[in-house]
């Protein structure tokens, strides 16, 4: 009787999907990874983990002192799901990114570009 790796080799097909597998896998794992935009000089942020019924709010704070409106991607270490939100020139945005969450504090990620 053959062990499972000795009948793999010997199937032609099964190795040659195994081989373009391992190819994929290495080509997407080397890809350059997706340079992170970081909000321009006039536009700030900062967190805030408030406190609520026995749970904490993940709160963001932007402000945007830019003479144009910027567009912005929020997210955390707590809350990956990035949410999007445009601040008009001037103006301050309050975006709550998890809601009675058990966690204390988090780092917010915040990406912006200016719109033209």
């Amino acid at each position: 009787m053959r062990s499972g790796h000795a009948q793999l080799l010997h199937r032609p097909a099964a190795l040659l999907g195994l081989v373009a597998l391992a190819c994929a896998v290495i080509l997407l794992c080397s890809s350059p990874a997706k340079p992170v935009q970081t909000p321009p000089p006039c536009v700030q942020f900062w967190s805030e983990a408030r406190y609520s019924d026995y749970r904490y709010d993940h709160i963001v704070h932007l402000s945007n002192s830019c003479p144009t409106a910027a567009v912005c991607s929020v997210s955390s270490d707590v809350t990956p799901a990035p949410v999007s939100v445009q601040i008009a020139a001037g103006e301050s945005v309050d975006i709550t990114i998890a809601h009675h969450t058990p966690a204390t504090q988090f780092s917010p990620r915040v990406e912006c570009g200016l719109l033209s």
